[in-house]
């Protein structure tokens, strides 16, 4: 079953034909460029002057997967619908990270670029819901969880 998408005349074509739900494939991401890399690393670093364990510790598990993060130019059609990020337990294929983040939202009127400060958080929120894995591994972790762990650690 396929989707079609339609964009204004003008705009850009959508990438998300050609990736689909396979996204994460070497083609359809990036590295993080160096403002991304720096909004990163200073969030890492928040955290890990947190004033509780499970902070530091979410900082010190964020920096030493940090280089799992990668952007995609669209958002991410899931099983759960459409998401700005996602995170993968296991890199597969290689080479291609655990948590991407999308780099723009879909309009009516084509893409529309989303903010430094909501593609870093997104990334946090997809390490959260890795540091944050179940013993189960067919048990999804909610947005929740992890919204409830950044909560705490960042915005409170």
């Amino acid at each position: 079953m396929g989707a079609v998408l339609v964009l204004s005349a003008g705009a850009a074509p959508s990438p998300i034909p050609s990736c689909g739900d396979r996204h994460s494939t070497a083609a359809c991401l990036r590295l993080l460029n160096a403002a991304e890399s720096a909004a990163l690393e200073a969030s890492i670093e928040r955290l890990g002057k947190g004033t509780t364990a499970e902070c530091r510790a979410l900082g010190e598990f964020i920096r030493a997967h940090r280089r799992d993060a990668r952007i995609l130019p669209y958002p991410i059609r899931t099983r759960f619908g459409i998401a700005t990020g996602d995170a993968h337990v296991v890199e597969d294929p290689r080479g291609t990270g655990r948590v991407h983040v999308a780099d723009s939202i879909i309009t009516g009127d084509g893409t529309l670029a989303r903010p430094l400060s909501a593609k870093v958080r997104s990334m946090l929120h997809d390490f959260a819901h890795i540091a944050l894995e179940l013993p189960q591994s067919n048990i999804y972790l909610s947005t929740d969880a992890a919204d409830d762990a950044l909560a705490r650690c960042i915005d409170g």
